[in-house]
Order: structure tokens, then sequence, then C-alpha cells
């Protein structure tokens, strides 16, 4: 893509308004009709895709108007369409979109470009802006052809069209006027806040309580797959985690037990950077016979398409076992609304369920053996219900565990309300 966007041109009002009555009582009404008849507008079928998502292909009908405005030494083309068809699952709100159009200008090849902030209802048809470029020409008339059209919403969801079969504009007439100056076009980036680093993973140490009857909490782990949904698209996706739920009571005749797990990171989903988005989490299992829901928040400041870290979850539950066989029976996170999409993941468990046997420690934790992340960005844990106090230092549980980074969008997904499209791992084949 080449030329920066330059705005839509129009004659100006006063100039016309300032052709006097004396020149109105004389115009002779073909040239009048002549001026008008500088735009060319057609219907081009054109086949387009959303690659971040699957089955996204679709078709638009695009009424397609071309205009162009010359000086004497340089000529100004802009073309606009009719609204794209209802693509979008979540509504638009103000949400930034680019184009970048290929034509070819008399055979020479040309790209147009231009940017708007657009608004849209769910499924509802959605505007877009349109694009502008300028070449050298002395022409009176132009023989434009339209090759390729990509329009992308906040900066990393591109919608990519070609024409079905001709893209021919035709002849389109130049205006006499001034060519506007180019004015490069605004894309939406990342702000530096979102620039994901690194975070060493906390090193968990054994505790130093001196009770005699202090015993090491040793945890359930293993592999589980689960099938995710990802809403509001309705597009599945894989995530095969290591679990390893722990389990601690303050004192060998204490029956309450608090209950945490570690989960290695979600799949990178975001097509856009996440800045401090809040995301709940919940990792439902069955522990010792009893179901528990273990639970967490976390701000979430992530890269596009990175991996995500999950914060510590954790619940209590009473019990006087020294031993539990832990099942896990499903796994779901929900964002809050990210520029106006609500995003969430149901997961269903559909190999690995259980986890084997922990075993209950008595005023001591665990070594922190989960997997380490290699992540690119970080979670910050935000106030969840307080553990019993033998849990106070369990691991991940500090001031944020390491992440590798998403959003799940931004304007999330951004799927959505500002976001509409999003990228998720494809699902292995059964």
């Amino acid at each position: 893509m080449s030329a920066a966007a330059r705005p839509a041109w129009r004659r100006p009002l006063s100039a016309v308004l300032g052709v006097g009555a004396a020149v109105l009582a004389v115009a002779p009404v073909p040239m009048l009709a002549g001026s008008a008849s500088a735009a060319t507008t057609v219907t081009v079928s054109l086949a387009c895709d959303i690659p971040v998502f699957s089955s996204a292909a679709f078709t638009w009908d695009a009424t397609v108007t071309a205009t162009a405005v010359g000086d004497g030494t340089d000529v100004a083309l802009t073309v606009a369409f009719s609204d794209m068809p209802g693509v979008s699952p979540a509504a638009l709100s103000s949400s930034s979109m680019t184009g970048e159009v290929d034509v070819t200008i008399d055979g020479a090849p040309v790209t147009l470009t231009g940017g708007a902030a657009v608004t849209a209802a769910a499924n509802a048809p959605v505007p877009v802006p349109p694009v502008t470029g300028t070449v050298a020409s002395t022409a009176t008339s132009l023989d434009v052809a339209l090759t390729h059209v990509e329009y992308t919403v906040l900066g990393s969801i591109p919608i990519v069209c070609d024409p079905t079969a001709s893209g021919a504009l035709g002849a389109v007439a130049v205006d006499s006027g001034a060519v506007p100056t180019a004015t490069p076009t605004t894309s939406p980036t990342a702000s530096t806040s979102a620039t994901a680093t690194a975070t060493p993973s906390p090193t968990a140490t054994a505790s130093t309580t001196a009770a005699d009857d202090a015993k090491r909490a040793v945890p359930a782990k293993g592999v589980v797959s689960f099938a995710c949904v990802l809403n509001p698209l309705g597009s599945d996706f894989d995530y095969e985690p290591t679990i390893a739920v722990y389990g601690s009571r303050e004192s060998a005749d204490d029956d309450e037990v608090a209950l945490w797990a570690e989960m290695s990171d979600m799949p990178g989903l975001a097509p856009v950077p996440i800045e401090n988005n809040a995301m709940e989490v919940t990792l439902n299992a069955v522990v010792g016979g009893t179901k528990v829901a273990l639970t967490a928040s976390s701000m979430v400041n992530a890269a596009i398409k990175a991996k995500v870290a999950v914060p510590t979850l954790k619940a209590s539950m009473t019990s006087d076992a020294e031993e539990m066989d832990v099942e896990i029976t499903g796994y779901s996170f929900d964002f809050e609304p990210m520029s106006g999409l609500d995003i969430d993941a149901p997961c269903e468990v559909a190999d690995g369920a259980a986890l084997g046997t922990l075993t209950v420690g008595i005023g001591a934790v665990a070594d922190d053996d989960t997997d380490d992340t290699d992540g690119t960005g970080t979670t910050t844990p935000t106030t969840t219900p307080a553990p019993p106090a033998a849990a106070a230092s369990l691991p991940g549980t500090g001031a944020g565990t390491p992440l590798a980074a998403i959003g799940l969008w931004a304007g999330a997904l951004g799927l959505l309300g500002a976001a509409v499209f999003l990228l998720l791992p494809p699902r292995r084949p059964a």
C-alpha cells in the first residue's frame, strides 16, 4: 500500500455561489449539467473475508462513486463506497476504521487511503470512509479500475475484498479546482503503556513455620484439554493448560482448607492490544467429593496476539481429610466490556479431567513447581476474598502473575464494540 490519505475534495460552495447572477442568467443548461456529471457511479461485486476469523467470508455488492479534481498539474481521485453488509456481531461506537484501496488510473497502479470513526448497530450495515489519492496528470478524464479493497478496524483487524469480476469504474471526469494537500491518515496504534515486558516468575520458597506439625502441600497436577466457545462470536478454540490444585490448613486440627490453583497461560486470542482490562476467571472442580469453584480477578495488559497469564485461583472448603482426589469439571473467563463488546468464554472438559490426589499441607505451602510462563505482558490481581491465613503466602498470590498476554478482546475481543473481529487459534480436528 502506498499513498498517504487525502481528504475527499468537493468544490467549495462559495466558488459556486460566487459565479454571479449575470453568469447564471446566460449559462447554458448543458454546462450546468456537465459539472454534475463529474461523479461516476457503478456497482461492483466484491468477495470479502476477515482473515482473523474462520468462516467469515461474505459478498459485498458495493455502489462505488468516483470523483476527481485537478489543478492542471495534479489530480486527486476520491472513491466512496456504499455501506458494508452487517458483519459485526456487536455494535460499533465511534470505532476507528482505515481504508487502503488499490486502483489503476489510466493503467498505472495507485493506492488510495482514508480513515474515519464509524458507528453501527450490531449486525447492521457498516459505513466505510472514502479514500483519496493524488497522481500527476493534466488529463480531463481518468480511466479508473478497482483492483483490491482493504478496510482495517482498530488498526489490526483487516477486512479484505477483491472484485469478483470486472472492477472497472469507467471514465471519471476531472473537475477543475485546487488539489488538496496530502494529510497522513491517522491509524490507531497501541499505546506505549501497553508494550508488554517479560516479568520474572516469583520464586516460591518453603514456609519457615516452626510448628512441629508443619507439612508441605503437594498438588494434584495434570494437563486438561478444554473445548471453548468465544462469545459473542460463537467461535471455537482449544485450551490445554497444565493445572495444579493445592490445599492447606492452618493447623492439624483445623477443618477449614484453603484451595488454590495455578494454570498455564491462555492462548493468544486478541488481534488488538489490551490495556488495563479486568478479567474474571473460574475453575470448577470436585475436590474430595465436594464441588468447588476456584475464582480470581486480574487486570490484563497484553500485546497483540500474545498469550494471557491466568491469575492464581482460590477457594475454601471444609474437610478433615489429609488427601483428596481432584477432578476438573469446567473453566471460564469473562472480560469487562472492551470498547462496547462483552467477551466471555465457557469451556468444557474434553480430556484429562482427573488430576489425581492432592496432599493437604499444614502451616506450609508447596513449592511453586508450575510451568513458568514465557510471557510478554503482565497481569495484576485485583481484590479477591482473602483465603485463610495459612494460604496468605500461597504461590502466585503476590503482586502479579507473569503473563504472556491479551484481551480477548479490547476494543478487545475488540471484536468488539469497537473491535468486532477477533483472532482465535483453530481447534484441532477431533
